[in-house]
């Protein structure tokens, strides 16, 4: 099958240096054979390596792995796998993967390849989303059929798939995104009186709220887990969040549509991060946040820093952060209207001189 990959690239001045590190932007391509279709759900710590799904030769969604230097490839799954499977989290250096095959969380590593993780007591469903830097901590839930009944989960090779409860109120319902460099603290959503609200959970407090009484996810955790970024619900809006050991913070919005955003990654150091914003009515575009841009389009950015053929693409949705905050995923509908996943590499901001960004900052809000 046709396999349609763009590279963007760009060198640019430097009143300093005389040189730039290059911004680019590539689609991942898609598995041979099928319908055309991929997508990218994390990369890793390092950044050398995206993960997510792709159709492959009998139709069915298939994990992949891709990496600059060898492009697209499946993540191979034995019989027991069902027609749906995809990768959703990643470690470190790309060594890990972790996602979902039909009805079951799933651990592949390069020397072990796939293995199945089961299911909490009583559940007959599990999916994984996130996974240690280290690769031993896996987090996501277990539930019944489309989720019913779900709790948040951690996994470890020494214990196996653990429960980790939910917050008092409303529905039994939990689910884990993301934990720390050791597993040692895990962010998620559990459902309360007032809907879902944002989790924090260590060893030693258990799940405990990060807003109490206020809806919200938390969908990320820096590894040395001191910040966490979200989505909270505020007196006039749903806005992206940080929350850091001096309290917690809204990020804003993008100018246009409602007052909503979520963040669903952050950088090693919190100094970057990425979501999505509402620009207008039923559109959503990814963002890309730091302390001195605050909150500006991703695309807007990326062709700002010179990037050239990404006019003509749509960008979806932002779904994965290097630890420097330089590296990006997320998913796209191509030139040829397909859906596509993509890559995105921003230059340090001390290695060249930005000529010019594109799109309207947004200043941050504090709430």
């Amino acid at each position: 099958m046709m396999r349609h990959i763009v590279i963007c690239v760009v060198v640019c001045g430097s009143a300093a240096s005389g040189a730039c590190a290059q911004a680019w932007f590539t689609g991942i391509g898609d598995l041979p054979g099928g319908n055309y279709g991929s997508g990218a759900a994390a990369v890793s710590g390092n950044g050398h390596v995206t993960v997510g799904g792709s159709t492959g030769p009998v139709g069915f969604v298939e994990p992949v792995r891709w990496t600059h230097s060898a492009g697209l490839s499946s993540l191979p799954v034995s019989g027991m796998w069902g027609e749906v499977s995809t990768a959703e989290g990643v470690n470190i250096d790309g060594s890990v993967v972790v996602g979902q095959s039909s009805d079951q969380a799933f651990r592949w590593t390069k020397g072990s390849g796939m293995a199945g993780l089961g299911f909490l007591p009583g559940k007959t469903n599990s999916w994984a989303w996130g996974v240690s830097h280290d690769g031993n901590t896996v987090v996501g839930y277990s539930g019944l059929l489309l989720g019913v009944g779900r709790e948040a989960f951690r996994w470890t090779p020494s214990t196996g798939m653990v429960g980790l409860g939910d917050l008092p109120g409303g529905e039994t319902s939990s689910t884990a995104f993301a934990a720390s460099q050791n597993g040692d603290v895990v962010v998620g959503w559990s459902t309360t009186s007032v809907g879902s609200e944002p989790f924090r959970w260590k060893p030693s407090t258990g799940m405990v709220s990060l807003a109490p009484g206020r809806g919200g996810q938390a969908r990320d955790v820096t590894p040395d887990g001191t910040i966490i970024v979200g989505t909270l619900e505020y007196t006039f809006g749903r806005f992206a969040t940080m929350w850091t050991p001096g309290g917690m913070v809204s990020l804003g919005d993008l100018p246009g549509g409602d007052d909503d955003s979520g963040a669903v990654g952050v950088s090693a150091d919190g100094t970057a991060v990425i979501g999505s914003s509402s620009t207008g009515p039923g559109v959503y575009e990814p963002f890309y946040w730091t302390e001195s841009l605050g909150m500006v389009k991703l695309k807007d950015h990326l062709i700002g820093l010179g990037v050239i053929g990404l006019e003509d693409w749509t960008l979806t949705a932002a779904n994965g952060i290097s630890d420097d905050g330089l590296t990006i995923a997320g998913n796209g509908i191509n030139p040829l209207g397909q859906f596509e996943g993509w890559v995105a590499h921003i230059p340090a901001p001390s290695s060249c001189m930005v000529l010019a960004i594109g799109g309207v900052v947004a200043s941050r809000r504090r709430r």
